[in-house]
């Protein structure tokens, strides 16, 4: 079985005052706790028995939506 890797736990996110920089660390704060969520069902995955293939595909469509929303903010 591959290892994966696990993102690393950010629980102490400091806010900045100007609005700006609320709205990024909140959004960031956010997807930092969907992400953690994320590797939690795919650690759940593996250990209901999907194959490494399998897990792989998961974590690249994670990569390939995360390519895509930065592409499409681009426009």
């Amino acid at each position: 079985m591959a290892n994966h890797t696990v993102a690393p736990v950010y629980n102490d996110l400091k806010l900045i005052s100007t609005p700006e920089n609320i709205i990024r660390t909140e959004g960031m704060r956010r997807i930092l706790a969907c992400r953690r969520a994320l590797m939690s069902a795919l650690k759940d995955a593996i250990n209901y028995g999907y194959s490494d293939a399998e897990i792989d595909e998961l974590y690249e469509t994670e990569a390939s939506v995360f390519k895509n929303m930065r592409e499409w903010e681009a426009l």
